[in-house]
C-alpha cells in the first residue's frame, strides 16, 4: 500500500510549494496557470492557502484530492478546514467573556499550536464578517492569553537582518522597562512603534493585509498615551499599579510583533521588500 504525505490545507500554496515543489505541476494541472509565474507565485501565492485556492478556482475538493493522491499527497478535507472554524470559534467565546482556562482547554485538545498565518486568517475573516476594528483591539492583550504557549512558528525562516535587529531593539526596550526612565522609555517606544507603521505596515497594506495595522496602530497609540499619562501623573498612590499593568501590555505587544507580525511579513514579503525594509531601518 502506498503512503500518502500528508499536506495541511490552511498553509499558504507558496510554503507548500517550497517544501514539495511538484505541487506546481498539480496546482497548474488544476487550472491554476499562473502558479509557474515567478511574480505571481511571490506575492498571491504568500498570502493565500491551499483552501481557498481551490475555493477561488470553484474546484471541487473530492477531485482536487484524487489530483493530489495521484502524485502521492493527500489533505484531509473535514479536519484541516475545521481548524480555521475552531479556532475562529474560540476567539469569538473569548471574546464573550467564557471562562479562559476552559477556552485554552478545548484549544489544547483541538488545535494544539497555531502558526502566524492561521491567527492572521481567522481574524481577518472575523474581521471581514464584521468583528469591528474596535471590538479586535479591545481584546488584543486577552487574546495573548490564549496563543501565548500555543504559537508555532518553526516552518518560518528566520536569515532576516532587519528581523534580528527588530527583536534586538525589542530586548532593548524591555531592558528599558525595568532599568530606565519613563521619558527615555517613551522615545523609544514612538520610535520603534512609528518604524513598524512606516515601513512594515506599509508593507503589509501592499499585499492587502491591513489587520494588523488597523489593530495595533490603535494599541500601539493607547500605549504611548497610557505611558504619557503616566509620566504627567500626581498621583504618586496609584502609579506603580498603573505601571505594572503598562508593563504587561508592552510585553503582550512585543509577543504579537515577535510571534505574528513578524512571521507574517516573512510568509508574504519578496527579497526586495526586506532589502527595502533593511535600508530604511537602520537610519
Amino acid at each position: 500500500m502506498i503512503t500518502l504525505e500528508l499536506i495541511n490545507i490552511n498553509d499558504t500554496v507558496y510554503n507548500i510549494c517550497n517544501k514539495y515543489p511538484q505541487i506546481k505541476d498539480i496546482l497548474s494541472s488544476l487550472g491554476f496557470d499562473k502558479i509557474t509565474n515567478p511574480i505571481m507565485f511571490n506575492t498571491a501565492a504568500k498570502i493565500m492557502t491551499l483552501e481557498k485556492a481551490i475555493k477561488f478556482k470553484n474546484i471541487d475538493f473530492n477531485t482536487a484530492k484524487h489530483k493530489f493522491n495521484e502524485y502521492g499527497f493527500d489533505f484531509s478535507i473535514e479536519d484541516n478546514k475545521s481548524r480555521n472554524d475552531i479556532l475562529k470559534s474560540l476567539i469569538i467565546k473569548l471574546h464573550g467573556g467564557e471562562n479562559i482556562d476552559l477556552i485554552k482547554r478545548e484549544f489544547e485538545e483541538k488545535l494544539v499550536k497555531v502558526d502566524a498565518s492561521e491567527v492572521h486568517n481567522a481574524m481577518h475573516e472575523l474581521v471581514d464578517n464584521g468583528m469591528s476594528i474596535d471590538e479586535a483591539k479591545r481584546f488584543f492583550y486577552i487574546r495573548t492569553l490564549l496563543l501565548k504557549d500555543a504559537m508555532d512558528n518553526s516552518n518560518i525562516e528566520n536569515d532576516y537582518e532587519v528581523l534580528e535587529l527588530f527583536k534586538k531593539e525589542n530586548r532593548y526596550i524591555e531592558n528599558l522597562i525595568e532599568n530606565s526612565s519613563y521619558s527615555k522609555l517613551y522615545d523609544k517606544l514612538n520610535e520603534h512603534y512609528s518604524k513598524k507603521e512606516s515601513l512594515f505596515f506599509t508593507a503589509l497594506k501592499k499585499y492587502g493585509n491591513d489587520e494588523p495595522s488597523k489593530v495595533m496602530s490603535k494599541v500601539d497609540k493607547d500605549i504611548l498615551n497610557e505611558l504619557k499619562s503616566i509620566i504627567n501623573s500626581d498621583d504618586l498612590d496609584n502609579i506603580e499599579i498603573k505601571m505594572k499593568e503598562f508593563k504587561n501590555n508592552i510585553y503582550d505587544m512585543i509577543f504579537k510583533e515577535e510571534n505574528i507580525m513578524l512571521p507574517l511579513c516573512v510568509s508574504v514579503f519578496s527579497k526586495e521588500d526586506f532589502d527595502k525594509i533593511i535600508k530604511y531601518y537602520k537610519n
